[in-house]
């Protein structure tokens, strides 16, 4: 748990300086050109989509199966050759692809979508298709070494610098639209390069081709393992993220710029556990294969325990801000909708995190084909909750849609791993963290409502955030990785006397 620990706190802190980053480009630059940043978040999920069918799930063999091929080895041929397969792969499936387009566009079309945003992006997808692809490959990798802080630093920090610059260079008429998503691919490529060299740099890798250890036995497995994994992810992309590829050609690339911002803000609360669950992935995988049930069950409790804490304050804390947000904004008429798109998000991500990590607990075990079974499923549900709810709601329509998938889904896997792996993410401080928050949400109702002076407001709101959520927290010890983390800084601020 201390490496899951150190890697996960370095790894929040990359996340959160990206996200000041984000949350400036949301609030100054993105409303800027609505459009234009629509336009490249449809291309970017479409991509990521469409690389989980493209590589056949190939790219989550890296963590499942790096310990069967690399253990005790210095230097791994395991990432060049595994790499080396993947382009095989994508050169077959790409190329099939191209020649099925129209077939495919016919579909969409008597879908009522607006085929034209596919057929002028055909090309940039496909290239789209193969960085993402690349990219999720080599992120298993830093998974597996340990190593997940540069090159989630490298992602985050070149994108995040490099996608407002663009829309910058668009909509101050500097560039046009065509040759900005020309260079939104060239940005993703050099973020993959970037990613390249510094895993070369570590010196762990052998520019090798080894197939030995790849018997026929463990290449069924490896297949297997690919397949369903391909299969669960496309269901999990249905289920939650197909919203942004569904928006553009629904309703427009500018709404889909306005969800986007939402879902940025939304997203703000799984930094500690996206951070978490990177480097406890192969932990969980590890200790699963050994049946280590004490170590995967203090990974799934104390992981509820401190998702779910951080998770109400960021939402609290986001909450209280939107109205400064929307004051603030360039376009404020454009994007005052998504409060509502938020309030559902959120609370959706919530619940994802106080029921840990029981993805990854069901992915490593030997009924990850149950994720296949409910991410399809609830795919399927969420497409059908978009076509019915996006021609009353609109974009809220699709707020709904997602949150209504997301909770469900979570609640099946809970049910799923309590009941038949005999884990359970929740302590009795759960109830607590949960009372607090309903409360605070409560009041903060009540007092929008009865206070009008929009200063006065936020100073309430403060108070209410610090006497009735983190104060709490602290005195009633009822996040105790959160309380060390917090004495922590207040040690090395000296506002506390070391123990």
């Amino acid at each position: 748990m201390g490496v899951i620990k150190r890697q996960g706190a370095k790894h929040s802190s990359v996340r959160v300086a990206s996200v000041m980053l984000g949350a400036f480009s949301s609030l100054f630059i993105y409303p800027l050109d609505l459009s234009t940043y629509g336009t490249l978040v449809f291309l970017l999920s479409f991509a990521s989509f469409l690389h989980y069918p493209l590589t056949l799930g190939f790219g989550q063999t890296m963590v499942k199966f790096f310990h069967e091929f690399e253990l005790g080895v210095k230097k791994s041929s395991f990432f060049f050759t595994q790499s080396l397969i993947q382009i095989c792969i994508l050169v077959i499936t790409c190329s099939l692809f191209y020649f099925l387009q129209d077939s495919i566009l016919n579909v969409l079309d008597k879908l009522q979508f607006n085929v034209q945003i596919f057929k002028e992006n055909e090309l940039l997808v496909i290239f789209l298709v193969i960085l993402v692809s690349f990219r999720t490959l080599w992120q298993g990798y830093a998974q597996t070494i340990k190593r997940i802080v540069v090159p989630e630093f490298l992602y985050n920090m070149l994108y995040k610098i490099g996608l407002p610059l663009l829309i910058c260079l668009s909509a101050f008429r500097i560039l046009g639209i065509y040759e900005v998503k020309w260079l939104f691919v060239l940005l993703i490529a050099i973020i993959n390069l970037s990613l390249l060299i510094y895993f070369i740099s570590l010196g762990r890798i052998s520019l090798r081709l080894d197939f030995r250890k790849y018997t026929s036995k463990r290449v069924n497995r490896m297949g297997d393992f690919a397949l369903f994994g391909m299969f669960t992810a496309l269901g999990g992309q249905l289920a939650f993220k197909i919203d942004n590829i569904m928006i553009a050609p629904l309703i427009g690339v500018e709404e889909n710029g306005i969800y986007s911002i939402m879902v940025f803000m939304a997203s703000t609360l799984l930094i500690p556990m996206v951070s978490v669950d990177l480097i406890s992935n192969p932990i969980i995988s590890k200790a699963m294969a050994i049946n280590n049930r004490q170590e995967v069950d203090k990974i799934y409790k104390k992981g509820s325990n401190i998702f779910g804490a951080i998770g109400i304050l960021l939402f609290f804390l986001i909450w209280i801000h939107l109205p400064v947000y929307f004051n603030l904004s360039a376009e404020t008429k454009a994007i005052e909708v998504g409060r509502s798109v938020f309030l559902l998000l959120g609370f959706s991500k919530l619940f994802d995190c106080f029921t840990s990590v029981n993805s990854a607990i069901i992915k490593f075990s030997k009924y990850f084909r149950f994720n296949l079974f409910t991410t399809l499923t609830l795919g399927g549900l969420n497409i059908w909750l978009n076509y019915e709810l996006i021609p009353i709601f609109g974009i809220k329509g699709v707020a709904m849609a997602t949150a209504i998938s997301l909770a469900l889904f979570n609640l099946v896997k809970l049910f799923f791993v309590w009941k038949v792996l005999g884990y359970q993410p929740f302590r009795k401080d759960t109830i607590g963290l949960v009372v607090l928050f309903l409360f605070c949400m409560v009041l903060n109702h009540f007092f929008s409502k009865l206070v009008d002076d929009f200063f006065l407001r936020l100073i309430i709101n403060y108070l209410l955030l610090f006497f009735m959520l983190l104060l709490p927290i602290y005195l009633f010890n009822l996040a105790p990785d959160l309380k060390e983390m917090m004495n922590q800084v207040l040690n090395k601020t000296g506002l506390r006397k070391k123990n």
